[in-house]
């Protein structure tokens, strides 16, 4: 059997925890260690960790002062000793066969990274805990892990869906962001990685949180350090790309990334401040200059309007305007339809 890591950071996840860590001791599975790190909880986070560490040994316990889920993750990964690694979010569960399912899958496919199924809503369904394995699933070699890495990891990085054979992560650790930090680490491990094996196996809970960490509202430096990474992941996979033949994929992957960050941003900033903006359209054509976006953009067209008027003058309400125009004229458009029918 090979054991497997478990990376929990944890931040004031009283409310939901000990429904985690109890979905964790019951997996069939038993060759797996928890390293779960407190990070600076202010509720009882810290004791019902200990809690479960002092009943199963486990269960791996540190407690350090609040840095950032990048912070908890990296100090795990210099702690966890297993053969795979993965994560669990401390307000999630998974079934009891969600470690066996992966490592039927890893000895199966001999891949590097090995990827199942999720459920997204906000209570566990009925019967979830005892759900079975043997999914199907599918196994991507060389090129095409790389262009199937490339076109998934984006906008969400499934991490906690995925598990990872850990000689391919080396010293690579996650960035100092506070947002899709775990795309960025998954897009730099695709390199090292020579298959992965997807499953259809839906074994993994992802609960619907509000307030969460990814619907937290983002500032214009967390854009500017997110599209920079962008550029550096693409100047140092490009070559890589050529070889294969799928620059393309990249570009396409890249550029719709972007653009929705550049509109998840908008959204979420209070007023039209030029300086940011301008900050944030100087790192954005840095992505043009460097090659790293096609000529035309993957994102939907109501948005295409907006993100070429920003790009042309830097003011950002175009994106709110032209909304609400395409908005109107589908409302006016269903209403023709459904006066045409009658």
């Amino acid at each position: 059997m090979s054991k497997i890591s478990v990376i929990i950071p944890v931040y004031n996840a009283e409310k939901n925890l000990r429904e985690c860590l109890d979905s964790l001791l019951s997996q069939k599975y038993e060759d797996w260690e928890a390293v779960c790190i407190d990070d600076g909880s202010t509720d009882g986070s810290g004791r019902i960790l200990d809690g479960y560490a002092a009943i199963d040994k486990r269960v791996k316990v540190i407690h350090q002062g609040n840095a950032g889920v990048h912070a908890a993750r990296n100090r795990a990964l210099e702690i966890a000793s297993g053969e795979w690694l993965t994560y669990i979010d401390s307000d999630d569960v998974i079934s009891t066969n969600w470690f066996a399912e992966a490592m039927r899958l890893a000895e199966i496919s001999q891949a590097d990274i090995v990827r199942l199924n999720y459920v997204f809503a906000e209570e566990v369904p009925s019967g979830f805990l005892c759900r079975q394995g043997g999914a199907e699933f599918h196994i991507y070699r060389d090129a095409d892990a790389l262009a199937f890495g490339w076109r998934t990891f984006f906008p969400m990085g499934f991490l906690w869906a995925t598990f990872i054979r850990r000689p391919i992560v080396g010293d690579l650790r996650f960035r100092v962001i506070q947002c899709k930090e775990d795309c960025l680490w998954l897009i730099e491990l695709l390199p090292h990685t020579k298959s992965i094996c997807n499953g259809d196996f839906a074994g993994y809970f992802y609960r619907k949180t509000i307030g969460s960490l990814s619907r937290l509202k983002r500032n214009y430096m967390q854009c500017v350090t997110y599209l920079s990474a962008l550029a550096e992941i693409w100047e140092s996979q490009k070559v890589l790309a050529q070889k294969f033949g799928i620059q393309e994929i990249l570009k396409k992957s890249i550029c719709g990334s972007a653009d929705n960050d550049v509109i998840e941003w908008r959204r979420m900033c209070s007023r039209d401040d030029l300086k940011r903006s301008k900050q944030i359209r100087e790192v954005y054509f840095r992505l043009k200059e460097i090659g790293a976006l096609p000529k035309h953009s993957p994102i939907k067209t109501r948005y295409k309007l907006a993100l070429w008027w920003w790009q042309f003058t830097g003011q950002t309400w175009g994106f709110a305007v032209i909304d609400g125009i395409l908005g109107l004229l589908r409302f006016v458009l269903r209403k023709i339809r459904r006066l045409s029918s009658w």
